[in-house]
């Protein structure tokens, strides 16, 4: 194949696409598919990666929000019970606390016994295994006091029985107590 014959056919397509362009709906549609091509290589190609890029930016900071909201709650919670954590407590010193609450009580103390330290969190449990006897209403009274006095509890377990001491009919408690100390 010469040179010429090279750009003969250069040249006859050349005019095959200008005699194709004369036709209107023909040139519309090339109009139509150059302004797309620029338009997707001008615009979408670099706007899509800022998009994805402020997508990762929105998810990110959703969950930011999400994080510090529920940081939020949490800090309302302990506000909470914070005044009913105690400062500087040992587990002698918690015993000492929950057995002055029963000798304030009428309740008749039949066994008293400490458990494990175990750690809970930023702070240390203790537990504590008590049987008590005494009235339905004094008995009561005893867990109403664990519910609501100043430091912070746990009923771990309950169990109540009827029984006879003394002559009189009354109510025997196991109660296993779960007490912060730090």
């Amino acid at each position: 194949m010469s040179v010429n014959e090279g750009q003969d056919r250069r040249t006859s397509k050349k005019n095959a696409l200008v005699e194709a362009l004369r036709n209107p709906a023909q040139l519309r549609a090339a109009v139509l598919a150059a302004v797309l091509a620029a338009g997707y290589g001008v615009i979408y190609l670099p706007l899509n990666g800022k998009i994805d890029l402020t997508n990762q930016k929105l998810a990110n900071s959703r969950n930011q929000l999400k994080l510090a909201t529920e940081v939020e709650q949490l800090r309302k919670q302990f506000q909470q019970v914070e005044k009913r954590l105690p400062q500087q407590t040992d587990a002698t010193e918690w015993m000492e606390f929950v057995l002055n609450g029963i000798r304030r009580s009428p309740l008749k103390l039949e066994s008293f016994s400490p458990g494990t330290v175990q750690a809970g969190g930023a702070y240390q449990v203790i537990s504590l295994n008590i049987k008590l006897s005494g009235s339905l209403e004094e008995v009561g009274q005893f867990v109403q006091w664990l519910e609501s006095n100043e430091r912070l509890f746990r009923v771990d377990t309950l169990k109540w029985a009827p029984a006879n001491v003394d002559g009189e009919d009354c109510v025997s408690m196991d109660i296993t107590v779960l007490g912060v100390i730090s």
